[in-house]
């Protein structure tokens, strides 16, 4: 009897960079029909895993088949050509672009030497009936759902016909809409006998979508098998070699006087009415709700991003009611935002420039930057830190998610004038081991004396780390749960509108 051989086997695959060994003889082995979750912290090794694969890097040492038949990619299009295509994380769009440019280009039909710009839209439309989807291709890309422009990315894989997919981390800018046509979309893939490799931080994704899994943990593999065989507790032991309620961090502070209070904050614009909420020395406060409640426009509030209609702010007893960004850092106001890459950081500037960015005129009183008052206090923070990275110089953008965002809150530690910190999902992308030194970062800040305001559409996590929750329900505060009655059915009775 023959066997057929798996459509995917990676064998003792090694990859060395200097100085480091992201990858430390991996095998993987990927079947027809079957989706294949790698998970692992950040910085484990599952994208140097997948660049690998797709072509990217080239190994130091391994062994990749393609239905039995042994590969050597040269580049990425020798991986294209042999069946694999990779969505990853980072829109590979061009924004200005419409679907059909998109999901056509650099396979663009064309006549006489000119586009054929009716040949175009037919494939392109075939390609998008092709995983079922419906997008209007006339607009471009950047206007756009995120939801549809993944499945833009996901139509222009599939017109190259693929033997594997590999997705990375696709459900992060996601709907639960958009999450749920994803999964039926990936669930056809695999009975066509598509092998699909998802990588995800979500472990609840994993265990309702994956057949198998593979945790790697510090460039090798730590465990793989069926699913079934796991339990969420087992992978995070895996990741981490931690136990799962070590997971949030969170000890009794000492409450000390009020340090933030609103009173009546409204701004119409952003739909926020009549906010009056209060922040102690060395509370966690968190504000919970739906999505659309508001908590990311009162942060913006708070932080001077837009400005009050009505309403008043104070620290330390002292108004401040912020009219800018500049008003509301002079005050002790500090933000880590949801969206860090956009909002937190200035990717192609080094850890350096970003961490003191806020508060050059203190590092460099001449106008003189890179000196070495500027780089010790960095440093310093880099290892308190634990800030994974070569040297300050390095660019940000070469950082894990998790290390990213230790930049962000870095940035706000170069002084120590800060008195509230308002986190908005801080843990958002990041993998549990990174998202328990956010925790520890928080409690720190705590403990020296600050109020900390924590954003978090994460219940669980809202509910370990908060000692009161604000709960919001379009643009109002609907309630406020604490003590021994904070639990997530409280929270979602007041966001529900069920109190």
């Amino acid at each position: 009897m023959r066997v057929t051989p798996p459509l995917l086997e990676m064998q003792g695959i090694c990859m060395e960079f200097p100085g480091v060994r992201a990858l430390d003889n991996v095998d993987l082995v990927l079947h027809k029909g079957e989706i294949h979750a790698i998970v692992g912290e950040n910085g484990a090794g599952k994208s140097t895993l997948i660049k690998v694969l797709a072509g990217a890097y080239r190994p130091t040492a391994g062994r990749i088949k393609i239905d039995g038949s042994e590969v050597r990619f040269t580049g990425p299009r020798h991986g294209l050509a042999s069946g694999i295509g990779v969505v990853y994380q980072e829109r590979a769009l061009v924004p200005s672009l419409t679907a059909v440019d998109n999901i056509l280009l650099g396979q663009e039909p064309a006549r006489f030497g000119v586009l054929d710009q009716k040949a175009m839209k037919a494939r392109a439309r075939e390609a998008l009936d092709m995983i079922g989807a419906s997008v209007n291709m006339d607009v471009p890309v950047a206007e756009l759902s995120a939801g549809d422009q993944q499945l833009v990315e996901i139509a222009k894989i599939a017109l190259m016909g693929p033997k594997i997919m590999v997705l990375d981390e696709p459900t992060a800018a996601l709907s639960d809409h958009e999450i749920e046509s994803l999964f039926k979309l990936l669930r056809r893939f695999r009975e066509q006998g598509m092998g699909i490799l998802y990588i995800s931080h979500h472990l609840n994704e994993i265990f309702e979508l994956a057949d198998t899994v593979t945790v790697l943990r510090n460039g090798k593999v730590a465990g793989h098998g069926p699913i079934q065989d796991f339990t969420t507790a087992d992978v995070i032991r895996l990741m981490i070699d931690r136990d799962l309620s070590s997971q949030y961090v969170k000890e009794p502070v000492e409450v000390g006087p009020e340090v933030l209070r609103t009173e009546g904050l409204t701004c119409r614009r952003i739909g926020i009415y009549d906010v009056s909420i209060i922040a102690r020395a060395g509370e966690i406060v968190g504000l919970g709700g739906l999505m659309g409640s508001g908590r990311s426009e009162l942060a913006s509030l708070l932080f001077g991003a837009v400005r009050p209609d009505s309403g008043r702010v104070y620290v330390d007893g002292r108004e401040v009611t912020p009219k800018s960004v500049r008003q509301a850092i002079k005050a002790g106001i500090y933000l880590v935002p949801e969206k860090r890459r956009e909002f937190g950081l200035v990717p192609v500037e080094s850890i350096l420039s970003n961490i003191t960015l806020p508060f050059l005129r203190d590092f460099s009183p001449w106008g003189i930057v890179g000196t070495k008052a500027e780089h010790e206090p960095v440093e310093k923070l880099m290892r308190e830190l634990r800030v994974k990275a070569r040297k300050a110089t390095d660019p940000v953008a070469t950082l894990s998610g998790g290390n990213q965002q230790k930049v962000v809150v870095a940035k706000w530690l170069t002084t120590k004038s800060g008195r509230v910190f308002i986190f908005d999902e801080p843990t958002q992308g990041i993998d549990v081991g990174a998202k328990t030194e956010v925790y520890q970062m928080m409690l720190n800040l705590a403990k020296a004396g600050a109020a900390i305001i924590l954003i978090s559409s994460d219940l669980r996590e809202l509910v370990a780390m908060s000692d009161r929750v604000y709960v919001m329900r379009e643009g109002r505060v609907a309630g406020e749960v604490g003590g021994e009655h904070l639990d997530g059915e409280a929270v979602l009775s007041f966001a529900m509108g069920g109190v």
